[in-house]
């Protein structure tokens, strides 16, 4: 049979350009949220192996992993628990690897950090830089809790002098179970009361959570926290737990039970010269387990309330719009870098700290969207950051979600966090809000449509009343947000832009290569051409309801 190789070979050209458009249109509700690096015991020390343990070979196997972990651009990494072997000097030749990574880093207290002297005890804190022996901290729409499974233990009593009499009778209590082992530990009641609190706190924020600790709570093994049954039904009375992470158990395991997802890590110390450790990758409905070395992989669905929604959102800033190009100016971004986390373009221009700008009053955004961002994480089109709300009805009171996005030089809005779960078969009001533009809100209430929530501001007027304004054409046909709000007080910022504005902008006048409000044409100068913008738009009103 003859091939006519012209006709195959178009076939894969068009195979391989349908697959590469199918990859670029990847909705981010089917995109990798965001990654974290997780470790389990470590356990170094300079001492000789013993079996299959080689307490000496965990530093190159530690640098590897954050390696590994920078290359990824994890947002974070947990070790979780043993991160020494039996020498509190040891701190001094494994931590400064771990610290060296890019990202945050983090601990859970293990045994082996108690196998060290007495005086040496209430020093681990503070050498290893924790908040507490138990935690919690917040990555984009996640809470991960860290417990201190060593608190009802023999060997942190020095710690924990006031835990001893509950410890005494916990231990008497599992007198013949199978984890009734000194080397496990228990969690106290005001523990265990402040992991149901966080969970709560978490779950009424919207918040997923994820648990973690050095001692496993199931399967049931001679490994386990004492009373792991305690911490258990506490997790299984919160609808927003996704997965129970630890170490401790060196050959790992899984288990799911009610829909919660268990995992034992594997050990970094065990064997020569094979290593474990994990990249997590966050999906908006599962988290997949990217395990290295002997460690296995994993998927861990959970369940989505609602329906997860992508934003398609595009509206314009009259402040760095370009008339002649018809889309923004990207200068913070490009010419001068000083969007939050960028290492500016010139040693004599300071940096802008990776905060977010809207963190502050009036908007109280404590998104850490922007926190996540540096230099190699800005698009050339980036213009700047903005705030994005949904509304079930056009009052402030009924906003449900808020979240902050990257605007592109063609008014595209960029989610990081991918998507957004809303509920099913409702309509919603979008607001965007930005530091020195005043609000705009759809002007009807969007549907979701084939998983979208899409609205262009560009093309149309936003709400108002019959007394307020909504949107500024810009050009004929092109709208985009009043520029010139540049005063952040609880009364007006983002509703009218005034003699306030102008004041602030006074103060600031003559500054040059900064981030702020003030640089209202977003040039990176305070100058006339900012006043310019707030002459043409004093007095303008938003009609976009607000709070107070």
């Amino acid at each position: 049979m003859k091939i006519n190789v012209q006709i195959v070979s178009m076939f894969l050209l068009l195979a391989t350009s349908f697959f590469m458009a199918f990859q670029w249109v990847q909705s981010p509700c089917e995109r990798v949220q965001f990654s974290f690096g997780i470790i389990a015991d470590c356990q170094y020390c300079a001492c000789s192996n013993n079996g299959n343990a080689y307490y000496g070979n965990s530093i190159p196997k530690l640098q590897e992993a954050v390696d590994t972990f920078d290359a990824r651009r994890v947002s974070h990494a947990v070790h979780l628990g043993d991160f020494i072997q039996q020498s509190f000097s040891s701190y001094d030749e494994v931590e400064p690897v771990y610290s060296s990574m890019d990202s945050a880093h983090y601990y859970a207290l293990g045994n082996h950090e108690f196998t060290i002297s007495e005086a040496e005890k209430p020093l681990i804190l503070s050498r290893l830089g924790m908040p507490d022996y138990y935690y919690s901290f917040t990555k984009y729409k996640w809470r991960f809790i860290v417990l201190e499974t060593t608190e009802l233990a023999f060997y942190s009593e020095i710690v924990h002098p006031d835990k001893v009499a509950e410890r005494d009778t916990l231990w008497q209590s599992i007198s013949g179970n199978i984890n009734a082992k000194t080397y496990n530990g228990g969690v106290s009641q005001e523990q265990l009361d402040w992991l149901d609190q966080t969970l709560t706190e978490a779950s009424n924020l919207g918040q997923k959570a994820v648990v973690m600790s050095h001692h496993p709570v199931w399967p049931l093994t001679g490994a386990c926290v004492w009373n792991n049954q305690d911490i258990i039904d506490i997790l299984e009375s919160h609808d927003n737990v996704v997965a129970y992470m630890n170490g401790h158990n060196h050959a790992g395991n899984y288990a799911e039970k009610n829909g919660i997802h268990y995992i034992t890590f594997q050990g970094m110390l065990l064997t020569a010269d094979q290593n474990s450790f994990s990249v997590v990758d966050v999906y908006p409905d599962k988290l997949e387990i990217n395990g290295f070395g002997r460690q296995l992989n994993y998927t861990l669905p959970f369940t989505v309330n609602g329906v997860l929604a992508e934003p398609n959102i595009k509206v314009f800033l009259e402040g760095a719009f370009d008339e002649t190009q018809g889309e923004m100016r990207a200068d913070l971004n490009t010419v001068w870098k000083l969007l939050p986390g960028q290492m500016p373009s010139s040693t004599l221009i300071t940096p802008t700290p990776p905060v977010s700008p809207y963190i502050g009053a009036p908007w109280n955004y404590n998104g850490t969207e922007v926190s996540m961002f540096t230099e190699m994480d800005y698009p050339a089109t980036v213009v700047d950051w903005v705030l994005i709300s949904l509304r079930t009805s056009a009052e402030a009171a009924d906003e449900i979600v808020k979240v902050a996005g990257l605007l592109h030089k063609d008014g595209s809005v960029e989610i990081p966090n991918g998507c957004l779960r809303l509920s099913e078969n409702s309509s919603y009001y979008i607001v965007v809000e930005h530091r020195n533009h005043l609000p705009v809100m759809s002007a009807t209430a969007v549907d979701i449509v084939d998983g979208e929530l899409s609205y262009d501001f560009s093309l149309q007027d936003s709400y108002h009343t019959a007394t307020d304004l909504g949107s500024k054409e810009i050009t004929p046909g092109t709208w985009g947000m009043y520029g010139g709000n540049v005063y952040p007080d609880y009364i007006d910022q983002g509703f009218q832009i005034n003699g306030a504005d102008k004041t602030t902008w006074l103060t600031g006048n003559g500054q040059f290569h900064i981030y702020t409000a003030t640089d209202v044409n977003m040039d990176g100068d305070i100058n006339g051409g900012d006043k310019s913008l707030w002459l043409k738009n004093n007095g303008i009103v938003s009609g976009v309801p607000k709070a107070f």
